[in-house]
């Protein structure tokens, strides 16, 4: 679009295109839209202007609201999702200080993501939601900006990509089919909402991962990306340096931490339901195992042994047996298994880890549990 003129004529186009599919009766058009045009022009500049492309994903966005209850995901996921303390602790995204418009910057540490910890940890449908929920605080935060800046046009805030500890670990395939299914739902959905992308602190391997990521990017967020590596006085062009870390070439101290972005972590060693593995070290071409008695008065309570373990590098080989008699078949495993067995006899069962390899040992994080008929934990490794 060449004129302010042509764009605005564009957008009352678009309106009356959302009234005729009736989308201003829909119970979140006037909740997300309604306030002033900022958010709507959001859609329709991401569309390069095309009235019924921006009218379809205003319509597909709204479905997504009704599907994730989104005018309540704020205030709602943090009570009703089972998992969002852990989300939110190790999820690598924070907001810190302001821009020179005051609004909110947005960090993402990648290189601090623990890849293959998460993705075993975590499926999409537990990462999704908590992505759009902070994608409606986003949104809300930006709409509060707007409305004390009346006279400015407040579309999108700065974020700060971080690639410190980058490595070949996060180039972990799962992990970036997710990246790339969340990306997706960014961009159909919150589109036009980031002013400018840095990236810092990008090893030399980024430009592997950049050809892989760069190609599904919209062209108009690509357009927004500068790769600073370590020349952060760039950054003061957006960020003044008093509301930057001093890892990052500003004079922020929070709290007397010089460090003040948190958010990542490991997560290799938790469990689905928060609790932690227990290590265990396999040496070269050895067997470790671990073993549970069941005894007659366990039979009415229906016991079953479950197990689950992660291989940290490389694989291992696993079976199960009873009294020395294979039950599970003996298998060679990779990242994260989970299983279980019925016992129906008493007796010592054996679970058993070996190491295949002459050359080097291997790292697991183990959990094994005997789980009775009333679901208290009568034993453990």
């Amino acid at each position: 679009m060449s004129t302010s003129e042509e764009r605005a004529a564009r957008l009352e186009e678009l309106k009356e295109a959302l009234k005729a599919a009736e989308a201003d009766k829909h119970p979140s058009f006037s909740h997300v839209f309604g306030s002033n045009d900022v958010h709507l022009q959001r859609f329709l500049r991401s569309r390069g202007y095309d009235v019924e492309a921006a009218k379809n994903m205003v319509l597909n966005h709204l479905k997504l609201r009704d599907e994730y209850d989104l005018d309540n995901i704020a205030t709602n996921l943090p009570k009703t999702h089972q998992k969002f303390q852990l989300l939110h602790d190790y999820f690598p995204g924070r907001l810190h200080g302001t821009d020179r418009e005051g609004v909110g910057v947005y960090y993402e540490r990648l290189g601090m993501c623990d890849a293959v910890g998460w993705c075993n940890l975590f499926s999409l449908e537990d990462v999704l939601p908590y992505r759009l929920f902070k994608h409606e605080n986003n949104r809300i935060d930006l709409e509060r900006v707007q409305q004390e800046n009346p006279d400015k046009k407040i579309f999108g805030r700065v974020v700060i990509m971080d690639l410190d500890g980058l490595g070949l670990k996060h180039i972990h395939k799962p992990a970036l089919d997710m990246f790339r299914e969340i990306l997706r739902y960014d961009t159909e959905n919150y589109p036009e909402m980031m002013k400018r992308l840095y990236v810092v602190n990008n090893p030399a391997m980024f430009g592997m991962v950049w050809k892989i990521v760069k190609p599904w990017l919209d062209p108009g967020t690509a357009s927004k990306i500068k790769i600073i590596g370590s020349d952060y006085k760039q950054l003061y062009d957006d960020v003044p340096p008093d509301q930057l870390p001093p890892n990052m070439g500003g004079t922020c101290v929070c709290n007397g931490d010089a460090h003040c972005i948190k958010g990542g972590g490991t997560l290799t060693g938790f469990r689905d339901n928060g609790t932690t593995y227990f290590p265990v070290k396999v040496p070269l071409s050895k067997k470790v195992a671990t073993h549970i008695t069941i005894e007659p008065d366990h039979l009415p309570l229906e016991p079953k042994i479950a197990w689950e373990f992660t291989v940290a590098s490389s694989d291992a080989e696993f079976h199960v047996a009873k009294d020395g008699a294979p039950i599970e078949k003996k298998k060679k495993y990779t990242g994260t298994a989970k299983g279980e067995v019925a016992v129906d006899a008493p007796g010592t069962y054996t679970l058993q880890w070996e190491n295949p390899s002459y050359l080097s040992s291997r790292e697991l994080q183990v959990a094994v549990d005997l789980v009775l008929q009333e679901h208290k934990r009568a034993g453990g490794y």
